[in-house]
């Protein structure tokens, strides 16, 4: 078990554990009451309260940042749980990461903004991302 980070004296950034409530709309379109991989997902608490999430993946020896989502108000959360995320990764023998951004939301751009100066490669081809139910698929 990882052990959390302090972001000050009363927030921590760690994984996410079963016992956490993910808030509704927080995870983007995952239904309410996904069941998240604990080991994947990175929460930021303050005041006992979820204030930042970040949902991740493994693929080939990088990591594939999913969703990163924070309530308003806290925008020192973001770096700590950035921090965070890529020294565990890192640790876990992960050599990258990748993700994609929606340049129509000012808080993404900003991010890709902050990627940039992480010394990040932009890959500017226009993307549609898609995906669905195992399930479903597997009936067609």
């Amino acid at each position: 078990m990882m052990q959390a980070e302090s972001i000050d004296v009363a927030s921590e950034v760690r994984n996410l554990r079963e016992t956490d409530v993910v808030p509704l709309g927080f995870a983007g379109p995952f239904p309410a009451g996904w069941k998240f991989d604990c080991e994947w997902a990175w929460v930021a608490i303050k005041d006992e309260t979820l204030v930042g999430l970040l949902l991740a993946g493994p693929c080939h020896g990088i990591v594939m940042i999913q969703r990163v989502s924070m309530r308003p108000g806290h925008p020192g959360v973001l770096l700590a749980l950035f921090r965070r995320f890529f020294r565990d990764c890192s640790s876990r023998g992960l050599r990258g990461y990748i993700s994609y951004v929606n340049f129509t939301v000012g808080e993404q751009k900003k991010l890709l903004r902050l990627a940039v100066r992480a010394h990040a490669v932009v890959f500017t081809e226009p993307i549609v991302s898609f995906g669905g139910s195992l399930a479903d698929a597997g009936k067609w």
